[in-house]
């Protein structure tokens, strides 16, 4: 009977605080939070309000080893708990993906526990193409400098590299040379990669 009443005042417990927590992302339009936990483990609340796919992943910083990797159902909240406790000790991203932007947070991982140690939130680069250009605009918060190089599949035949810059990235590129056929963009700033693909004519013609 004891251990009865235990576990149903840790369950009463568990749910204030996430009332609590999910009380307090409201009232701030906080759309992701995670929290340390003992035993390793960090507890991760979503708010998508817009019922987007969610897509998350850890990787070891500078190797970029994937550990995990999953897309959640289009819910409006989402809650999950992470166990760290059996990867070997050092520096983690934890990232979401949802709606156009990117959560980032860092995790550094001892021996004696873990704890958050950097968080940034990046907005997902934007490519638009008419009449034959293509443009392309991203928020650079990291102020890392963004690269956009062009491919056909097999090499890359044009690239940009921009300086460390405040502010946001717009270029324009004119495309009306290119023979038909698949292309790929990729944008990168920093450790973060984007990429978009397209093809050579935008409009195929119509078959009579």
């Amino acid at each position: 009977m004891k251990t009865k009443a235990k576990f149903k005042r840790l369950l009463m417990i568990a749910g204030m605080f996430f009332v609590f927590v999910l009380t307090s992302m409201a009232e701030s339009n906080e759309k992701v939070r995670v929290i340390a936990m003992s035993q390793k483990s960090v507890l991760l609340f979503v708010m998508n309000h817009e019922k987007q796919w969610a897509t998350m992943n850890i990787n070891k910083i500078n190797t970029e080893e994937e550990l995990y990797s999953k897309t959640t159902a289009r819910d409006k909240i989402y809650r999950g708990i992470y166990d760290f406790s059996k990867v070997p000790e050092g520096d983690y991203k934890l990232s979401i993906d949802f709606n156009d932007k990117t959560y980032d947070k860092e995790i550094k991982v001892t021996s004696d526990g873990l704890e958050i140690i950097k968080e940034a939130d990046y907005i997902d680069p934007e490519f638009s193409s008419k009449n034959n250009t293509l443009k392309v605009m991203f928020y650079n918060p990291a102020n890392k400098g963004v690269s956009v190089s062009f491919s056909n599949g097999l090499k890359d035949f044009y690239t940009d590299n921009l300086p460390e810059q405040i502010g946001s990235f717009e270029r324009s590129y004119n495309l009306k040379n290119l023979e038909t056929g698949s292309y790929i963009v990729k944008l990168t700033s920093g450790d973060r990669k984007y990429l978009y693909s397209f093809d050579v004519p935008w409009f195929k013609p119509k078959i009579n």
